[in-house]
């Protein structure tokens, strides 16, 4: 499998906090990202997870355990 074959999107939505002071901001919150992978050849794509499961279920794609498509190759028709 190709590294090209397997997308990873990040969703990363703002957080209204309030400020010390009392005023109201939007931020970012390292622990709302999520992400989505999705692995072409093997037809498979994750709902939106967590870093760490990303991670594994990249390592599942890279190691195989998807079973990938069978591609027509023009010298193997």
């Amino acid at each position: 499998m190709h590294r090209h074959d397997i997308h990873v999107y990040c969703h990363h939505p703002l957080r209204r906090v309030r400020q010390p002071d009392g005023r109201e901001a939007w931020m970012r919150c390292d622990e709302d990202r999520r992400y989505r992978v999705v692995c072409g050849q093997a037809s498979e794509e994750t709902g939106w997870i967590t870093h760490d499961e990303a991670v594994r279920a990249i390592d599942r794609f890279l190691a195989g355990s998807v079973p990938a498509k069978r591609r027509k190759v023009a010298g193997n028709l």
